[in-house]
């Protein structure tokens, strides 16, 4: 088993198959060190928030009866959960495949894939969730006022779990969502970008 420090070791062409070289400097080490208890801490605060947002959604869905006020605070903690899903997986990704130091370089350093984990995506990761709740809310305000189409009976239990779903969907392609929002905003107010 490899230990996380080991993760800076990279193997040079002089040496041995199977042979590991250190070629990370103390401070890079020191580096990857800091990132990695900041990945754990990030990770720690992304499940929390999921497990809270999850524990509001059970428990405001098993409410008998709907009212608009839970059905608001269905999406918007159903928003949260999808986008801190995709932030978890994003993580994930970036953290599989290594570590981006301050100075740009990369740990492993013969990585092949752009998308690694550094100190300046933690703002974007720590923000996201919180991206989709809005586009949780956002899907509420859209379908209830009528201004997204999608079939939604209103007054059943179905309807809220249609709303909520809906509202998973949106956070947990929140940046998507955005975007299309944004072109969708464009087009009504006549914009030609």
């Amino acid at each position: 088993m490899i230990n996380l420090r080991q993760l800076t070791l990279t193997q040079t062409s002089n040496s041995e198959p199977g042979q590991i070289i250190n070629s990370a400097s103390e401070s890079e080490k020191t580096e990857i060190s800091r990132l990695q208890r900041s990945a754990w801490l990030l990770i720690a605060w992304l499940i929390l928030l999921l497990i809270c947002s999850l524990a509001f959604l059970v428990w405001a869905l098993a409410a008998v009866p709907s009212t608009t006020v839970l059905l608001i605070g269905m999406c918007t903690a159903a928003g949260l959960s999808g986008s801190t899903v995709s932030v978890l997986i994003s993580m994930a990704d970036r953290l599989s495949n290594g570590w981006e130091l301050e100075s740009g370089k990369k740990s492993p350093e013969n990585a092949k894939k752009p998308d690694m984990f550094g100190r300046r995506m933690i703002p974007w990761f720590v923000i996201r969730p919180f991206l989709g709740a809005v586009m949780g809310l956002v899907i509420y305000v859209g379908l209830s006022g009528g201004l997204l189409m999608v079939h939604v009976e209103t007054g059943s239990d179905l309807a809220a779990l249609r709303l909520t779903f809906l509202a998973l969907l949106a956070g947990l392609f929140a940046k998507s969502f955005l975007e299309s929002l944004k072109r969708a905003f464009a087009a009504f107010v006549g914009d030609k970008k």
